[in-house]
Order: C-alpha cells, then structure tokens, then sequence
C-alpha cells in the first residue's frame, strides 16, 4: 500500500470471523476510545443470504465504582460496508470493551477489549518572552484544540502561575475562552522568588503547563559568531573557520580570539580516549580566518565519520570582557551519500515493487549530474554473482527510480547495491510478503497531491481475480469511510472518494477481499 501527497497513522481493530461455516464478517474501529469524543465502526458481511443486524455496544466499568455503556443498531446488507456513530460522553478511566453481536443474515457475537487515554484536547501555551527581570509584565496565552485541530470554547478552563519555589502567586478559576484562546497577564514584584516559574493549565481534568524563567541577568555587549562548514571530508586536508565579534550596535569588536578543535567521542566506557585540543589565539578586529590541518594538526588519519568540535572564545581589549560561541563539523570518508528510499518495507510476490536511489550531499541537497551514471546491482536472493546490474541517469532531484517486478514464486528476499563514483552502498534486503496461499494485493494513490474537498483516487491489483474490495480510511484515531466495490471477476480496480478535513495532514486506506476459504488478503 503505497500513499503521497495529503497522505493517506492508526491502531485499529480487525475482527473478522467465520460464523456456521457460511459466511463472515469484519468489524474494524479505533482500538483507543477517549472522552467527549466520537466513536466511529465500520461493519461488513459476506457470503450472507440476507441483510445482518448488528448491535454495537461500548461500555465496562469504570475505576470511579460505575459502570458505562452506550449502544446503536445497524442493518448490514450482504458484501456491505457500513459505518455506525457513537457518542462517547465524559467517561472517566477504567476496563472497556467493544461488543458486537450479530442476528438475521448472521448469527455471532465477539467482545475486545480497548483501551482508555484520556487526552481529548490539546493545549498550547504561548509567553511573549523566555526570560523575565524583576518588574516585568509576563504576558501568556493559551490556546485550547479539540482532537480535529479545531478551536474548542465548550469547556472552561483552571489556570494557575507558580514562582521557583512552587509557591501558587495568581489564578484564574473558571476562565472562559474566546474561540479557544485564552489571554491573561501578571506583573511580577521588585524582588520575585527567581528560577523557573510555570503557567499551568486544566481543562476536564487534563493538566498542561509551561515554564518560563525569571532572571536577574545583563544583555551582553557584544557578540561571537563562528562559522565552520557542517560537512567536510577527510580529503580536504583544512577545515577553515571564521569568527566574527561585534557590538550590539553594529560596531567591530578588537581584542583577542582564541579558538580549541578536537574530535567529539561518544563512548560507552567510563574513561573514552581523549585527544587534547588543539588551541590557536590570534588578534581579531570583527573578522578572523583561521584554518585547521586535519591530519597534521588534529591527527585524525583515520577515515571513520566523525564530528569535530570548534570552540572560539574572544576577549575584548579595552575591558576585558569575554564572550564565547561553538560551532562542529561532521567529517565523512566520501562527498556524497547513496539511500535507498522504500516505497513499502516488503515486496509482494507477483506485484510491481518501486524503490528510489537517493543521491546527496551531506547537507540534504541533491547532485545533479547528467555525466556519470549510477550502477545498481540486485537480485531476489543472497548470492550476489548471479545479480543484474543496471546504469541510470540521475534526474533533477537526485533520485533514481527502481520498479522491480518479482516473480509469484522463489523469491523471498530483494538485495540491492548502488554505486556512483568512488561511493558504493550495499543496502539491507527487502523481505518478501507472507500469505497462507502465495496471493497478495496492492493499492496505490493515483492522485499525484490530494487535497482536502478533492477525489482521491486509488488503483487496487492482485495477484489473482477478485470478486469484491472492501476499504477503509483510516484518520486521525477514527475511521472515517468503510466502503466496498464491485470488481467482477479482475485483477485490477480503481474508484474515487471525496478527501475530507478529518484525512489531514495524515490518512491511511486499507483495502482487502476475502477469498472463498476465509483468508483475509490486504
């Protein structure tokens, strides 16, 4: 299942089950059930007769002694997807569970258990400063988001500022929002308790917070920049870094810089290897170039990906004043870097598989170039005398596309290897998807970028000819469409549905048939 674009992540439950031998059905719904919220299942039949009734309950019991439970009923045509709506109210913690039981068409019944997270609104916090002085206004904002992302003004909200010693100084109890936003302000004394204060905010029993500081501090006079490339590799003999002082007024700084490299180790030993770092002073007047030898000066002769640290320090001539700044370098054995980039992290036995080579700089940004190709070597097993090997272009962007097309049987592993210039990267296999009987199926999104109030379409193949395809779209913990379209027969299928607010920024579809001795093929 492939997806791009608003793309179409979620715990759900799957129940399918084979009732007197007949026929079955599928539940799928959230496996997380919050408060004031909406509960969304989806239901469908197949090899039935006639139309199912299936009765829904969610309820258990709480942690608080009582006992909650809420029902609907729905009708469930054969090869039907339907989706019924639950209101799920003020429920505190406790053991729930999810009850479907079915009559008419198909008798069943099955019960699974869910579970409990409370969190139904977000709360974001927002101060005007980070640090405050004595005497200052601290001015603060919160703004109050439902599970949709969507301004929430149906709860009120308790909120309470605490100074460095925990110690409560205002709150507002109660406090009303205006289209989600609450806007409050406290000015603190001449002598505050400093350290870190908090701003604390509970809506229905869910408690957020942010803390701010409250300082004594003095803004310093000048400042220090050191600028040193993020990457570089062992080839480039120097690392060259320049510092930069300069007033807060724009004026040049004169004094005296003194810059420390050494290689940063992170070891799980006690007492790693150290190097001592290599120092340099030199005069400043707001600029100075200094450059580091590698091999000679920093004795790194080994070509193992490391990053190395750059610390400047600058002391003002005429006061004595010192400010600091750091900066460090990643050095890598070669220029560029090879990825591979998974459409899916299994192939399908039988089904097109796409890949792409990702070819960059060490910064993110492509390589372009229209010269020299790169060589891939692969195969769909371990031995790797017998792989193809193939040369592409690079295109714009850096990438090469890969479509591999497997064969149904003997082929259980995908190897890949890829080599540009003087770069070779073997990359970790691709494992072949497991079925009980070797048939699989695939769905890809057409729609180059989905957008919300757009179709959205998809393209369904199988390795073998299908009846009927079932879908839902998965969003935001819910299900938000349940449907099933007739295929008559092909292996292949394609149909349109409409993309709605509740799919962004992140949806997911699952599709899947079920073939006549039960199994489930997604």
């Amino acid at each position: 299942m492939v997806t791009r674009g608003l793309q179409m992540t979620l715990a759900v439950i799957c129940i399918l089950e084979q009732v007197h031998a007949m026929g079955y059905y599928t539940i799928v719904a959230p496996r997380v059930i919050r408060p004031n919220t909406e509960y969304h299942v989806a239901v469908s039949t197949v090899n039935v007769g006639q139309p199912t009734t299936v009765k829904v309950d969610v309820g258990g019991k709480q942690d608080s002694g009582g006992t909650f439970k809420i029902s609907q009923f729905i009708t469930v045509s054969p090869y039907e997807n339907r989706i019924l709506k639950l209101d799920i109210g003020d429920v505190g913690p406790g053991q729930y569970n999810i009850t479907a039981q079915g009559s008419g068409g198909l008798d069943f019944y099955n019960s699974t258990a869910l579970q409990y997270i409370h969190k139904s609104y977000s709360v974001f916090i927002q101060t005007d400063k980070a640090i405050y002085k004595p005497g200052h206004k601290v001015q603060f904002r919160a703004l109050v988001l439902n599970s949709h992302l969507k301004p929430s003004v149906t709860a009120p909200l308790d909120i309470y500022i605490t100074d460095g010693d925990r110690n409560r100084v205002k709150q507002w109890t109660r406090a009303l929002t205006t289209r989600g936003v609450f806007s409050g302000e406290m000015e603190l004394s001449a002598n505050p308790v400093l350290g870190d204060w908090n701003i604390t905010v509970s809506v229905l029993d869910q408690v957020f917070s942010k803390s701010f500081q409250v300082a004594e501090y003095v803004l310093p006079k000048f400042e220090v920049t050191i600028d040193v490339p993020k990457h570089a590799t062992f080839k480039d003999s120097k690392v060259v870094a320049t510092v930069r002082a300069k007033y807060t007024y724009g004026r040049q700084v004169r004094g005296e810089a003194t810059i420390s490299a050494y290689p940063a180790y992170f070891s799980s030993l006690l007492q790693p290897i150290f190097t001592p770092p290599v120092r340099k002073v030199i005069p400043i007047d707001g600029k100075a170039v200094i450059e580091f030898d590698i091999v000679k000066e920093l004795r790194l002769t080994d070509e193992y990906e490391r990053a190395v640290q750059f610390d400047v320090a600058v002391e003002e001539a005429l006061t004595g004043r010192r400010q600091n700044n750091s900066a460090q370098v990643m050095l890598h054995k070669y220029k560029y870097k090879l990825e591979l980039v998974k459409t899916s992290e299994y192939f399908k036995p039988g089904l097109k598989y796409t890949a792409f080579i990702k070819l960059s700089h060490h910064d993110g940004t492509p390589v372009t170039d229209r010269t020299n190709p790169v060589k891939v070597r692969w195969g769909y097993s371990y031995d790797q005398d017998n792989y193809n090997e193939t040369e592409y272009k690079l295109s714009s962007n850096g990438l090469v596309e890969l479509i591999f097309h497997p064969p149904l049987t003997n082929a259980t592993t995908l190897g890949i290897e890829a080599e540009y210039l003087n770069v070779k990267e073997w990359f970790s296999t691709v494992s072949a998807a497991m079925s009980p009987s070797n048939n699989f199926i695939q769905a890809v999104v057409k729609t180059e970028n989905p957008m919300v109030n757009q179709d959205v379409e998809i393209e369904v193949t199988s390795t073998e000819p299908m009846k009927y395809v079932s879908y839902q779209v998965l969003g935001r913990g819910d299900v938000i469409i349940a449907a099933t379209v007739t295929v008559q027969e092909q292996t292949t299928a394609s149909w349109r549905f409409l993309a709605t607010y509740a799919m962004a920024p992140t949806a997911h579809v699952v599709v899947q048939y079920l073939r006549d001795n039960g199994e489930v093929v997604a």
